[in-house]
């Protein structure tokens, strides 16, 4: 069955249908991306420890891939 073939008022239910779930689906995205930046920012300058302990410190061009 085509598009064309498909009645004009079920064809609106449908895509009525799907931007709703699509519009509900951004909105409920939006509470985890919220409460990453709170916590983000509640995190201020405070230091990583490892298990002992002792401040982790950033090791330098820790993003360059060894042996390029």
């Amino acid at each position: 069955m085509s598009r064309a073939q498909i009645p004009q008022d079920v064809m609106d239910k449908i895509v009525g249908m799907l931007s709703s779930s699509i519009s509900v689906t951004f909105m409920r995205s939006i509470i985890p991306a919220v409460l990453a930046l709170a916590s983000v920012l509640f995190m201020g300058m405070a230091s990583m420890k490892d298990l002992i302990g002792h401040p982790v410190k950033a090791e330098p061009n820790a993003t360059e891939v060894p042996g390029h």
